[in-house]
Order: C-alpha cells, then sequence, then structure tokens
C-alpha cells in the first residue's frame, strides 16, 4: 500500500505544505476530524499537478477560517449554507475548507436538505467515485486513505462512475462535469453511467443546467 503522506508531502509545494500544517493544528486545536478530500486527493493518486487544497472538516469550517484569517489568509467565497469556503493562503497557495454533509432529496431533481454528517456520508453522497476518497490528517490515523466507493479502482481502470442512478437528475450540471473529467484525464466513462448520462441527454436535463453552475464548470475548464 503506498505510504500516502509521504506521496503528499513530496508532491505538494513549501507553501502548500504550510497551509496543510496550519488547518491540522487549528482542526486539532477545535477538535474536528480533518481531511484531505476531492480533487486534491485524486490528482494525487494519478500524478497530476497539485493545484489547490481541498479540506472536508466534521464541524464549522468557519472557526478554522476565522483563525486563519488572523495569520493573514483571504476568505475568497464564503457559503454559509453548504459550510464551503474558498481561501486564499499566504503564498498565493489556493485551497478550500468545506464541513462533512449528506445531501438528502425528498424526491430526485429537486433542492437537497443539507444534513451535516461524517466523513464517509460525506464521500459517499459525491458526483463521481474519483472523487470521493479522502486522506486523514488526524493524529491517531494520519495518512489512512478512506475510500467507501472503491474510487481507487475506477482510477487504476481509468473510469469516470456516477454514484446514483438520479446523480445527473439531482444536479444537471454533472452533464458536464462527466465529459470534462473524461476528456481532461483521458478516463473512459463507466458502462452504466453512460447509460444514465444517455438517459438524462434524452430527457433534456442538460437544458435545465443553471448558468451559474455552467460557468463554473467553464471556469474549471480554463484553470485546466
Amino acid at each position: 500500500m503506498p505510504d500516502y503522506m509521504f506521496l503528499l508531502e513530496s508532491r505538494l509545494s513549501p507553501e502548500q505544505r504550510a497551509a496543510m500544517m496550519r488547518v491540522q493544528e487549528l482542526s486539532a486545536a477545535l477538535g474536528f476530524n480533518v481531511y484531505l478530500t476531492g480533487g486534491t486527493v485524486r490528482d494525487l493518486i494519478t500524478g497530476a499537478s497539485l493545484r489547490d487544497l481541498d479540506f472536508t472538516v466534521e464541524g464549522n469550517p468557519s472557526r478554522i477560517a476565522r483563525e486563519l484569517e488572523k495569520g493573514g489568509a483571504k476568505v475568497l467565497l464564503e457559503d454559509e449554507k453548504y459550510r464551503h469556503i474558498e481561501v486564499l493562503f499566504a503564498g498565493d497557495c489556493e485551497g478550500s475548507i468545506s464541513g462533512a454533509r449528506d445531501d438528502y432529496y425528498v424526491r430526485p431533481g429537486t433542492r437537497p436538505e443539507i444534513r451535516w454528517s461524517t466523513i464517509m456520508e460525506d464521500l459517499r453522497r459525491r458526483d463521481f467515485s474519483l472523487n470521493a476518497i479522502a486522506i486523514s490528517l488526524n493524529p491517531a490515523s494520519r495518512g489512512l486513505l478512506l475510500d467507501p466507493t472503491n474510487g481507487l479502482s475506477d482510477i487504476e481502470r481509468a473510469e469516470v462512475r456516477a454514484l446514483s442512478i438520479h446523480s445527473f437528475t439531482n444536479q444537471p450540471v454533472r452533464l458536464l462535469r462527466l465529459l470534462r473529467f473524461a476528456a481532461r484525464m483521458g478516463f473512459k466513462v463507466e458502462q452504466r453511467t453512460q447509460e444514465w448520462f444517455d438517459l438524462a441527454i434524452e430527457r433534456n436535463l442538460h437544458h435545465s443546467i443553471e448558468p451559474e453552475d455552467a460557468g463554473g464548470e467553464l471556469q474549471a475548464v480554463a484553470r485546466e
């Protein structure tokens, strides 16, 4: 099994390493469990460049953000509803801190109810398995890889796999995101995911993508 902390620390810039250590320290002081998640872990495993650091905490990330600001970090965006904060750390190191949550849909396609949760529930509610992997930054389990949806296996097979039959119904912007990941990474679309994608297109779900969401995907393409 790879030593993910050694791999991570060997790939981070000095500024990114300092940012990670500071978030670890603050999380421990506040009694929060903290994890590296999402694109950071995906790019670490695939060997892509680590452009930013995505943290998920079992707690309120605003408390960490306030302490980071005292040290000179800048909060670029703060979404109180989703407990998602985008931060510019010292040395122009970009990152985000989010609260672990579960999205509960009363019916597919409706607005979700937000429930604060554990890291495992947070990973399971994500879009694709390759984005549902975390690395623990907690003292008792530092470096432990959390992979409840077998995303590592999908990365090894070079496949993009959606985590739910309702994935595109609940968030149509994932149609664009699927194409972006497949093109950027040179991955194929997993067979069942392709069937769900085709069904969503037949139902014209792509016409219901919010302009703001589409703009976010275009910005992601421009960064890549």
